[in-house]
């Protein structure tokens, strides 16, 4: 758990925000693991709109190269 935090510190403290979504979606998961479903479930409901978004633009960027 330490090191998804201080990932989500560094991927934020240099702007990689799918990095950062990807970590949240990896703690949600931990939490899933350590059975705090309420928690991780708020963390979901954060990350996933971002990276189904984000996703649809990598992949149109993948398509065009």
């Amino acid at each position: 758990m330490p090191v998804l935090l201080e990932a989500l510190a560094l991927s934020k403290e240099y702007r990689l925000q799918y990095l950062a979504f990807e970590t949240v979606l990896n703690l949600a998961y931990a939490q899933l693991i350590l059975r705090i479903p309420e928690q991780a479930l708020t963390l979901l409901h954060m990350a996933i709109e971002p990276i189904l978004a984000d996703r649809a633009i990598l992949d149109k960027g993948r398509a065009c190269s």
